[in-house]
């Protein structure tokens, strides 16, 4: 668990932070929103390494600026959904990119790049709409039961050739 002081946010978020054990040098790096899960996604995705099912990768989950106290305005869904505010969603984004990846590469041993972007519901939309505005960071996308979903993917998403990996469960309606 750590607190990192952004400039972009203009105060402190947390972080939660997944480094596989045993792997040695710099790893790749996965960016999740609602950082609050990277526990139960750290739970699933150690044993998957640990077995030599999935390659080592270092999970930061950034926490989302919902409080219970505070119900409007929805900071959440202002930083990661790009229509609901986009100067709050453009800072969120300049904090992960700018602040969290940097500090990930030099405090936890993450690589510089590649990164993924991760999430789900709302924070899937982020996840999608992260790498489809920063394709120079994040090579793939892992979003589940993304609450929004783009009408197409951007051009420079695709000259990039960014990875989209999608998942929903079959019981959720209009997917």
């Amino acid at each position: 668990e750590h607190t990192l002081h952004s400039a972009a946010l203009r105060g402190p978020r947390q972080l939660t932070v997944y480094r596989p054990p045993g792997a040695a040098g710099p790893l790749p790096g996965c960016v999740l929103a609602d950082g609050q899960s990277a526990l139960g996604f750290a739970q699933v995705l150690e044993p998957a390494i640990l077995a030599g099912d999935v390659p080592p990768v270092v999970l930061v989950g950034v926490h989302n600026a919902s409080g219970p106290a505070r119900r409007w305005p929805d900071r959440r869904g202002q930083e990661y959904l790009p229509g609901h505010s986009r100067p709050r969603f453009n800072a969120h984004l300049d904090f992960v990119t700018g602040e969290v990846i940097p500090w990930a590469a030099s405090h936890c041993g993450a690589a510089d790049g590649p990164w993924i972007s991760a999430g789900f519901s709302n924070g899937g939309a982020w996840a999608i709409a992260a790498a489809q505005r920063r394709p120079d960071v994040f090579t793939a996308v892992a979003a589940f039961s993304a609450g929004v979903v783009p009408r197409q993917i951007t051009g420079r998403a695709r000259a990039a050739r960014v990875r989209h990996y999608l998942a929903a469960g079959t019981l959720e309606a209009g997917f």
